[in-house]
């Protein structure tokens, strides 16, 4: 049974007719399946397959493709998307975010640390300030890069580690 979509439907963001009807094959498709196999309700079904779609879940004859089951994102799907993110583990403001964690770690707040304890002759409130802003930034940044480094072994779906 092939459902028929008003102009300007589910697959309208694809230019070409042929990229449209592959689009309405694969939403009727799905639309079908989830009625007739699945005994949902047609209002439901259709909007469940509208979201898949727009998701990029849908495989080419309307199957179900879960996240994490292609190694690229599903054609169709903006690059800079939600689905393309979580395809990938982790944004590149992320990544780059996780970056400088570690040099904030590894490099800055030691080397602010070694500046307060320095026999200098800096007032005693700056030598405290340094310090405290050392340690200040090695917690603060450790902290968020393992948190950071948590969700992302979580949303590849890898068990949680317990210590």
């Amino acid at each position: 049974m092939a459902h028929k979509f008003p102009k300007g439907g589910p697959c309208a963001r694809f230019k070409t007719a042929v990229a449209r009807r592959k689009c309405n094959k694969r939403v009727s498709a799905k639309i079908t399946h989830l009625i007739e196999v699945e005994g949902k309700p047609q209002k439901q079904a259709v909007a469940m397959a509208l979201s898949m779609e727009r998701a990029g879940r849908l495989g080419p004859r309307g199957e179900y493709r879960p996240v994490g089951a292609s190694k690229g994102t599903p054609k169709g799907t903006p690059k800079g998307s939600r689905v393309a993110r979580a395809q990938s583990g982790a944004c590149p403001e992320v990544a780059k975010s996780q970056a400088v964690r570690v040099a904030d770690v590894l490099l800055l707040g030691p080397a602010t640390i070694a500046a307060g304890l320095a026999p200098r002759k800096l007032p005693w409130w700056a030598r405290v300030g340094f310090v405290v802003y050392g340690v200040g930034t090695v917690w603060y940044n450790g902290k968020n890069w393992l948190a950071t480094r948590e969700a992302a072994r979580d949303a590849r779906g890898r068990a949680r580690r317990t210590w």
